[in-house]
């Protein structure tokens, strides 16, 4: 919670050695598991995108091109610089044929 004297906007973690400030966004982006964010959603599809794009041994090109996305689009959504639509993961699980749940399980 915002406490007097905190800039507007942001919210404060006050820790034993320093104190850091975190735009509200980034709050709602990472769920914090101690003093560490853990891994959103967003990074967890990203990391299984890389993974199930590996194991295929497709480029970045060549699926964006089966997925009939930009051929740029998967580099920013394994880089987490976008977040995937449906529609997206859709092309995406069709054109590496597998099941789209698949993007969305942890530790694989």
């Amino acid at each position: 919670m915002p406490r007097p004297g905190d800039r507007a906007g942001h919210i404060s973690a006050n820790t034993t050695m320093q104190r850091y400030d975190f735009p509200v966004y980034w709050m709602a982006v990472y769920w914090v598991c101690g003093d560490l964010p853990c891994m959103t959603l967003r990074g967890i599809v990203a990391n299984n995108l890389r993974r199930l794009r590996a194991e295929k041994k497709v480029t970045q090109e060549e699926l964006a091109d089966r997925a009939g996305l930009n051929r740029k689009y998967p580099s920013l959504l394994e880089n987490e610089h976008y977040a995937a639509s449906v529609d997206v993961l859709e092309k995406l699980a069709t054109a590496l044929d597998v099941d789209p749940v698949e993007f969305f399980r942890k530790n694989s």
